[in-house]
């Protein structure tokens, strides 16, 4: 892909603007494309009985925000990590509600991804669709 043309900017002195790209996450048409049903809106029991016998655990927070389950002491036990030397940790209040983001698109970075994670591990994404200014950043900060 080339570079845009650079934009002309309109100010008592003119100068002309690098373009700039940003990463960000839509994952609208891939939960389209994939018909993602795995985890239905609002229905905590069915989410749990999806996770069971699982290679992998995904658990997404913040911006992801694709599927929006009510606070309950399951979705809470669902947002807790093991993080070593730590043990168990999760949070006290979560004001913004539980988000699970789309299963299919994490099955598809399991897949793509495979060799960098250890299949007895669970695997934590905070803030999974942030943005960031290039793709090589957003692998270092993953």
């Amino acid at each position: 892909m080339s570079d845009p043309a650079p934009l002309p900017i309109k100010l008592s002195e003119a100068r002309m603007t690098k373009a700039q790209y940003r990463l960000m996450h839509n994952y609208t048409p891939i939960n389209c494309y994939m018909c993602d049903t795995a985890f239905v809106s609002d229905d905590i029991a069915i989410k749990v009985s999806k996770l069971s016998n699982k290679k992998f655990l995904f658990k997404g927070d913040g911006c992801a925000g694709f599927f929006i389950v009510a606070n309950s002491p399951l979705a809470m036990l669902l947002s807790i990590t093991y993080i070593e030397d730590l043990g168990f940790c999760g949070y006290m209040v979560m004001l913004f509600g539980f988000k699970v983001s789309p299963s299919l698109y994490y099955q598809f970075i399991t897949m793509a991804f495979s060799n960098l994670f250890d299949q007895d591990s669970d695997f934590w994404m905070d803030d999974f669709a942030a943005g960031h200014q290039d793709f090589g950043t957003y692998f270092t900060w993953l």
